[in-house]
């Protein structure tokens, strides 16, 4: 396991793209055993903010497994895999952690993955005008899109993620 002197943070996603809002396993063991649930101790959702304490890729496993702490409830701390977090760069303080503005230059479709807007039902995507201004906590690029986490318990359509082709914004 490797540990970091400076804090990261990350933000809890789904990894399952025809439910977006399912939530994440918190295990005891960055491993997934026969019986699924066995080693589940808590539930996050996406969205939720937390603290990488460190990361270990087990040698049966082709993916890293983050050890987290759950803010604000910090006592509790368990791992997540890689693909149910979207990590923010290291910070030396948790109050400095980075929050970026997502400035929409052109009528756009946000939208629940990065697909073409026909290919998702109307629950699934949102008109967002152009000269709209969003804080995001976290943000990363997928297929031509930013996929962003807004900030400070921003929702739109009850979703704080959302993909926006990348033509369509700029982030600072």
């Amino acid at each position: 396991m490797t540990v970091s002197s400076t804090k990261q943070f990350g933000v809890l996603k789904s990894n399952n793209p025809s439910n977006p809002n399912v939530e994440i396993n918190i295990r005891k063991e960055p491993v997934i055993p026969a019986n699924s649930s066995s080693n589940v101790i808590a539930n996050g959702k996406p969205g939720d903010r937390v603290e990488i304490l460190g990361s270990n890729r087990p040698a049966n496993d082709s993916r890293t497994w983050y050890k987290i702490s759950c803010l604000p409830q910090t006592s509790i701390q368990g791992w997540v895999r890689e693909d149910v977090i979207t990590l923010s760069p290291p910070t030396e303080e948790p109050q400095a952690a980075k929050i970026w503005q997502l400035s929409v230059t052109t009528n756009t479709i946000f939208k629940s993955r990065p697909v073409d807007s026909a290919q998702l039902p109307d629950a699934e995507k949102v008109a967002i005008p152009a000269s709209t201004i969003l804080a995001i906590s976290a943000y990363r690029q997928e297929s031509l899109h930013y996929i962003c986490t807004l900030a400070y318990g921003q929702k739109i359509k009850g979703r704080n993620t959302w993909a926006v082709f990348q033509d369509h914004a700029q982030i600072s």
